[in-house]
């Protein structure tokens, strides 16, 4: 009967899982198309800032580096970043959110810049799919960007994009970033 309690005991204490990463607010959530060639001034802010390249190329700065992503890439902008974003060639198409992160592994995504495996761009396609749904089948316009109406209007499917983005970024940090080089202009 004791070896019954000690594994009744051990069962009761349970683990508690650790949240290595965990996104505690979003401030934004669009999905950007660009007809015409694409100039973004730049900004710096408090939150963390994802930029994924969905089909396109573009040049990315990230306080003083310079990055030239293309379809499938996307790269982390931490808190007081300033960043910019420039594509010569009209189509560039980019889902951007922006957050707050915590989490003891959450400073492994500064300065980091990922090429997606094609499983992480399906990830991404279903995670697009799922905000422009709940935007009532309209692609999110960086001219509205505010996601409070999003949360108020079907909180449960807010939050499965929300734990979505975690998913994946828990799968980011299972591997090494990249990091693109500027294209040649000799």
């Amino acid at each position: 009967m004791k070896s019954v309690n000690k594994y009744i005991r051990k069962y009761e204490e349970g683990c508690v899982p650790v949240r290595s990463i965990e996104i505690d607010k979003v401030f934004t959530l669009f999905l950007r198309c660009c007809q015409n060639p694409f100039i973004f001034a730049g900004e710096l802010h408090e939150p963390w800032e994802m930029v994924y390249i969905r089909k396109g190329e573009a040049l990315i700065t990230a306080d003083d580096k310079v990055y030239h992503l293309s379809s499938g890439s996307l790269v982390f902008h931490k808190p007081m970043e300033f960043h910019q974003i420039y594509a010569e060639n009209p189509g560039l198409e980019i889902f951007v959110a922006s957050f707050k992160m915590s989490g003891e592994l959450s400073y492994k995504f500064k300065h980091t810049v990922f090429e997606l495996l094609a499983d992480e761009v399906d990830l991404f396609e279903q995670l697009i799919s799922r905000c422009i749904t709940l935007n009532n089948g309209y692609y999110l316009d960086a001219n509205d960007w505010n996601c409070k109406p999003l949360w108020n209007d079907s909180p449960l499917e807010f939050y499965t994009c929300v734990h979505q983005l975690e998913t994946i970024f828990c799968l980011l940090l299972h591997r090494s970033p990249v990091t693109p080089t500027l294209p040649d202009t000799s």
